[in-house]
């Protein structure tokens, strides 16, 4: 069963969106249930004035209206966090900080800066331990 919930919202230059999600996995052959969640929380902030666009027919927010002539800019924070472990699997876990500037430069053209620190555990490294390796061990 995959569940979820998800709020986002803007008010002149500002805005926030989160999302959480969760999984429970139900196995047969009496195997027990996989519990798996994670989330986001975001926001961002346009500095010369412009307006974020909700286009409710796509139920979505698309590029914003400038705030001068020559564009906008927007700086943005987001943080990421899964968690993939439960007590009978370890598919490895996640967390993510990245900061962004976003230049709107016309209607349909952006340009981006982004920086992202990401922390794994050691089952998400790729290495020995992982849930891969649990799977289909080396022979």
């Amino acid at each position: 069963m995959l569940s979820n919930i998800e709020v986002a919202g803007y008010y002149k230059g500002l805005g926030f969106q989160a999302e959480y999600i969760k999984s429970n996995i139900h196995r047969k052959n009496d195997l027990p249930t996989l519990n798996y969640d994670g989330f986001y929380a975001q926001a961002a902030c346009l500095l010369f004035g412009g307006r974020q666009f909700y286009n409710k027919t796509e139920a979505e927010f698309s590029q914003p209206y400038r705030g001068k002539k020559w564009g906008d800019v927007e700086l943005a924070l987001r943080y990421d966090n899964i968690n993939m472990n439960d007590e009978n699997v370890n598919g490895g876990s996640a967390e993510a900080f990245t900061a962004g500037v976003n230049f709107y430069a016309a209607k349909n053209v952006r340009f981006q800066l982004n920086y992202s620190y990401v922390n794994h555990d050691r089952y998400a490294s790729g290495k020995k331990n992982c849930m891969l390796d649990m799977i289909f061990p080396a022979i």
